[in-house]
């Protein structure tokens, strides 16, 4: 009868599909596999490569004026290959300013020009900028080392770890970053010359940043 094909063809169908599990089951047990889905992969907290090679530096010109035509202008060195990006900045306390921004190719590290124009007509040194800097951060996630007097007297030198999304880790790596700052006086500004990389790669960031410091020079 019709009834009793359509229940063999649903019994053949149930045969064929438990044959089939079956035989998958046999075959990723006899291969020494889980029966399961593979678990998922962690993703990996590290910020890339800790060798990073020293960078060739070519010579560029830029302009951190926020207003044509009130100073601004710098000639720096430049990682080569390093992308330019320029855009204005203001905070509260020290108004508007421009950044002009290098990031490498990977977008790990980059190097960044800051004027605080007419900084030095309203405080007396760098240190309302520190205070402010320190200040911006979570004091669990932001660690300050220095400040310490540039060898030429006109300025200042320090070093900050910043945490991702958290609390600095004790050992000061993982997913961190850091940064090294140069606060430079001319005339009434401040200048702010930084390089910033992950924290696994401080010590070529330091060598970057040490080596791209000596070239800056600033038109107030």
């Amino acid at each position: 009868s019709a009834t009793a094909t359509a229940v063999l063809v649903a019994i053949a169908i149930l045969l064929f599909l438990l044959a089939a599990g079956g035989g998958f089951a046999l075959a990723r047990t006899v291969g020494g596999q889980s029966l399961f889905p593979p678990a998922a992969v962690p993703r990996s907290t590290s910020n890339g490569p800790t060798d990073v090679p020293p960078p060739s530096l070519v010579q560029q010109s830029g302009d951190a004026s926020y207003a044509t035509g009130n100073g601004g202008q710098f000639g720096l060195a430049v990682p080569q290959g390093w992308q330019k990006f320029v855009a204005p900045h203001t905070t509260t306390k020290f108004g508007a300013s421009t950044a002009v921004q290098y990031v490498s190719p990977d977008g790990r590290r980059s190097l960044r020009v800051e004027r605080l124009a007419k900084y030095f007509a309203e405080f007396p040194d760098d240190g309302e900028y520190i205070t402010w800097l320190k200040g911006s951060y979570p004091a669990n996630a932001f660690a300050l080392f220095g400040p310490s007097p540039l060898p030429d007297g006109k300025g200042t030198t320090l070093t900050y770890r910043l945490a991702e999304g958290g609390a600095l880790p004790e050992s000061g790596g993982g997913g961190t970053r850091v940064t090294f700052m140069n606060l430079i006086q001319a005339g009434t500004s401040l200048w702010l010359l930084s390089v910033t990389v992950p924290a696994e790669q401080e010590s070529s960031g330091q060598d970057v940043f040490d080596r791209v410091a000596k070239t800056l020079s600033v038109s107030d």
